[in-house]
């Protein structure tokens, strides 16, 4: 537990506005491990998709589903599930409803990591206008406070760091998950361009 005594002295020496940048903290480690177990749940991998889409470009159709029923994901379970539907109509009309159920689910919670990106910094500088109004209240009343001033101006840098700190751990996690959703539809779209042209050209 020394790294508790190590860190202490500098959550406390942050101030007031210290206890809710460790909140945001939590919350981005939180939202950052449950995006990518669904982000893990729901991807097919980009390499099904290559293949897929090369097996459809060589009319192998029978073989592209067998590679769907084999593989995980949403795409894969998309493929497998339109396969087994008659008509045209029926199938888009799938695709384009299970896209769309798709995207929502790879976007939820994408906003509050978002969010954090922008209110951690703003709440480090909210810390460290604390901590300098404190400073000059001191020496507005004269004195000596050398050592109490110094901490106000501690408690400023110390909360305006850790406020960006934070910033760029939920910045790096969102552009990662913004990253997987964009190859995600990326990969979904290929699949069923090939799977249209196949139509067209059967």
């Amino acid at each position: 537990m020394e790294w508790i005594k190590v860190i202490q002295p500098w959550f406390m020496a942050g101030g007031t506005v210290m206890y809710v940048l460790c909140v945001c903290s939590l919350v981005v480690v939180f939202f950052g491990c449950e995006r990518y177990l669904v982000f893990a749940r729901l991807d097919s991998g980009h390499m099904f998709a290559v293949r897929f889409y090369h097996a459809m470009m060589r009319r192998q159709y029978e073989e592209a589903v067998e590679m769907a029923r084999e593989t995980r994901g949403a795409l894969a379970r998309m493929i497998m599930v339109a396969a087994q539907m008659e008509t045209v109509a029926q199938r888009q009309a799938y695709i384009e409803l299970e896209t769309g159920r798709v995207l929502t689910l790879l976007q939820e919670r994408l906003y509050y990591i978002s969010l954090i990106v922008t209110a951690a910094p703003l709440l480090g500088l909210l810390g460290t206008i604390h901590g300098m109004m404190y400073s000059f209240q001191l020496l507005s009343t004269g004195g000596e406070h050398a050592l109490v001033v110094t901490g106000g101006v501690s408690e400023a840098l110390v909360a305006t760091s850790f406020g960006i700190i934070i910033a760029l751990v939920a910045m790096v996690m969102h552009t990662y998950f913004r990253q997987r959703h964009d190859r995600i539809i990326g990969d979904i779209e290929l699949c069923f361009s090939a799977w249209e042209w196949y139509q067209k050209e059967g």
